[in-house]
Formats: C-alpha cells, sequence, structure tokens
C-alpha cells in the first residue's frame, strides 16, 4: 500500500533548477536592493561598489546544487546588515544562534566527535575541503541523527556549501567569511577557549589604535585576548592553537568586532604568508603572522614576515589613507606574539 503524499517529501535545494530559491542572487540584490546599499555606502563612508564587494565576500558564496550556475547570498544576513548598516559587516549568522543549532551542539558534546571537529581545519587548505568529494546520492542519502557524517552536518547547518569539481561531484567549502568565522567562533565555544568579555571588548579598540600608529597597544591587546582564551588550553584534548601560524590568526580574526573598522584574512600563499587587514577610514593595517620553530629563531621569523610584507601586493591605497605593515612573531612555547616590527623602522 502506497503511502500519504505528505509522508514523501521531495528536497528540491540540491535540484540544479530550484537551487537559487534558497537565497538572493546577484541579480536580486542590485535590483531590488540597491537603494539600501546605496544608503549602507553614504552611512559607512564608502563607495558602493566596494559595498557590494564586501557583501559578497561577507554574506554570499553558497551554492546548494552540484551543477547550480549561480550562488546567492544568505538572506537573513543580507537584510540585517541593510537594516542596520551603522553597525558594520558584523557576523549576523553566529551572533543570532543561527550558526549554533541544537543538532550541531549536542553532536560537539561527544569527545570523539568534538575531536574529529577540532582536526577540521588541518584538513582545510584555502577554505576547501578538499578530501570529501560529493555527489548527488551523498547529499540526498539519509543519516539517523547520530550518525550523520560531520562533514555533511556542516554543510546541512549552512557552515560549507558546495564547489563544483566535475559535472557530477564537488568538494565542500566556505561559502564566505561569515561562515568561515562562525566555524572559529565554534571552535572556540565547543572548546570552552572564548576569551573573557572584557578581553574580547578590548579589540574594539584596535581601529582606534591603527590610526594614532600606535602598534604596541594592538600587540598587547592581540597577547591579552591569545593568553585569556588559551588560559584554560588542554593541549591533550585537540591539535594545538600554536602549531600553525593560520590558527592563531583565525583566532585573533574570528573575536576582532566588526563595526568602527572592516577587516580581512589574507589566504595562505605558496610563500606560507598568513596575514590580515584592519582598515579605518584613515588607515590601513597589514599584518603578517609569522611562527618561531626549531631552527628558525625569533630574528629570522620577523625578517621573514618584513620580506613577505614588502612583497605582497597590497593593492591601490586611495590618497589620504596610511599604509602600515606589521610583522608580528609567535612562540608555540611561550603561547604569545613575542615581537613585532613595523616594515620600514630599524630594529
Amino acid at each position: 500500500m502506497f503511502s500519504s503524499a505528505f509522508d514523501n517529501f521531495w528536497d528540491i535545494s540540491s535540484d540544479d533548477k530550484y537551487s537559487v530559491f534558497l537565497g538572493f542572487t546577484d541579480e536580486e540584490l542590485r535590483r531590488y536592493f540597491d537603494p539600501y546599499v546605496r544608503n549602507a555606502a553614504a552611512v559607512l563612508d564608502m563607495d558602493v561598489s566596494e559595498v557590494y564587494d564586501f557583501m559578497k565576500s561577507q554574506y554570499g558564496g553558497f551554492q546548494f546544487a552540484i551543477g547550480a550556475e549561480t550562488t546567492v547570498y544568505n538572506p537573513w544576513s543580507v537584510l540585517w546588515f541593510l537594516a542596520h548598516p551603522e553597525w558594520g559587516f558584523r557576523n549576523c549568522w553566529y551572533a543570532t544562534s543561527l550558526g549554533a543549532p541544537a543538532v550541531l551542539l549536542k553532536y560537539l558534546e561527544n569527545t570523539d566527535f568534538r575531536a574529529s571537529f577540532n582536526m577540521l581545519s588541518y584538513r582545510m587548505k584555502d577554505g576547501i575541503l578538499t578530501d570529501y568529494l560529493v555527489d548527488r546520492d551523498k547529499l540526498m542519502e539519509k543519516s539517523e541523527p547520530d550518525e550523520i557524517p560531520l562533514e555533511k552536518l556542516l554543510y546541512q547547518t549552512g557552515y560549507f556549501t558546495l564547489r563544483q569539481e566535475s559535472r557530477a561531484h564537488a568538494i565542500l567549502a566556505f561559502p564566505n567569511d561569515e561562515e568561515a568565522e562562525s566555524l572559529f567562533r565554534l571552535y572556540l565555544d565547543s572548546n570552552r577557549m572564548m576569551p573573557s568579555e572584557a578581553a574580547r571588548s578590548s579589540l574594539a579598540e584596535a581601529g582606534a589604535l591603527a590610526d594614532s600608529g600606535a602598534i604596541a597597544g594592538i600587540f598587547e591587546i592581540f597577547n591579552e585576548v591569545l593568553s585569556d582564551g588559551a588560559g584554560s588550553y588542554d593541549s591533550g584534548s585537540h591539535a594545538s592553537l600554536f602549531e600553525d601560524e593560520d590558527n592563531v590568526r583565525d583566532f585573533i580574526y574570528a573575536l576582532l568586532p566588526r563595526g568602527d573598522f572592516l577587516k580581512s584574512r589574507k589566504s595562505m600563499s605558496a610563500s606560507g604568508f598568513s596575514g590580515m587587514e584592519i582598515r579605518t577610514r584613515a588607515t590601513r593595517l597589514v599584518i603578517a603572522f609569522k611562527m618561531m620553530r626549531k631552527g628558525f629563531s625569533r630574528k629570522a621569523a620577523i625578517n621573514e614576515a618584513l620580506e613577505q610584507l614588502r612583497t605582497y601586493d597590497s593593492g591601490v591605497t586611495p590618497e589620504g589613507i596610511k599604509l602600515i605593515k606589521v610583522g608580528m612573531v609567535i612562540s608555540p612555547a611561550r603561547k604569545k606574539l613575542t615581537e613585532y616590527q613595523i616594515l620600514g623602522d630599524k630594529a
């Protein structure tokens, strides 16, 4: 006997024809929301094209079908930003708990599952999970709630999206900066590594300190949040935060508030550049992080960071905007930043 039609639902989100139904496309954003984007540009004192670019890198990039030709924006985050442009490009998704659904939080209560989750960053390369190939059958297959593969769960909860690998297969990747940042915040929360509110609030001063050239103050604040967050850190429970420059960079980056300044990460390149940028109306601060290792001294680390900053293409800096490039050295043994130097300054 056939069951009722109400017992047989068809998930159309992975169908190429319907994949754009779950978010705003570029065309829809420009057609229906352009007046609001222009208002945001006026509020933030930015070019309209620049706001569109930041919205795409922050809220766009979702692909739900392997053959989809168009990516979409997270509608919740777009509407939240356009309603409150004075708050800047904030992480709306995680801040409003959409990035921490109950099924995922319950999953991370399991020690083994949490260990797998903690190792995930080591499997990512330039924001892509290269060792997990997805086909249509894998997207549609059913799983019991307590047996969902971690990669699929993170895809279903919005942290990962699809990037086409072939006509039949895709790999998983971060859709945008908001989701990448949210995953790291989830990592901090699930491992009880989130710094105190007092330590996190001090990061809001980074923009003003950059404008005044007080790099020593930024250096001290970064160390404060690292010390506060890593203070309860159990090195035996998961891979060390201080084993990788990107991890330290992402720890700080995920906690930097979006409001009075903009921020962006600089991806790991062939030369091993791991950096980020803090940008205010008056200043662009580009920071390169470099790890001390056995046979690679503090002096060698700072020199390599400065050399990478010297050759790094930071693009065109508008007239009247100060460009500051700073190298910072990480000591895995001391679990802190041990030195900084401004490019152009003498040691």
